[in-house]
């Protein structure tokens, strides 16, 4: 898709995709690494507050109510440090 966009705007596109690949892939790599210091209690409650956070993205995109999502984002860290501290 991407050799598509570059054809219609130029190198700039190129230049995006290249980023954009290269902030994913931290991102990947980042998110592997950070699977290994978990457990699996931290990954069930971290899953119940991302799934939380997609409850309120279709809240957003249906117009019923609207949730700042930003708010919502240290749920997702501070949780595993939650279980971590609480769930003995």
């Amino acid at each position: 898709m991407s050799i598509i966009f570059v054809a219609l705007y130029g190198i700039g596109a190129a230049f995006s995709a290249v980023s954009v690949f290269v902030v994913q892939g931290l991102l990947t790599l980042g998110g592997t690494g950070l699977d290994s210091l978990l457990t699996d209690r931290m990954r069930i409650e971290m899953f119940a507050a991302g799934g939380f956070s997609v409850l309120a993205i279709g809240l957003n995109l249906l117009e019923i109510k609207k949730v700042k999502l930003g708010s919502l984002l240290p749920g997702l860290v501070v949780t595993p440090l939650l279980v971590a501290i609480f769930a003995r």
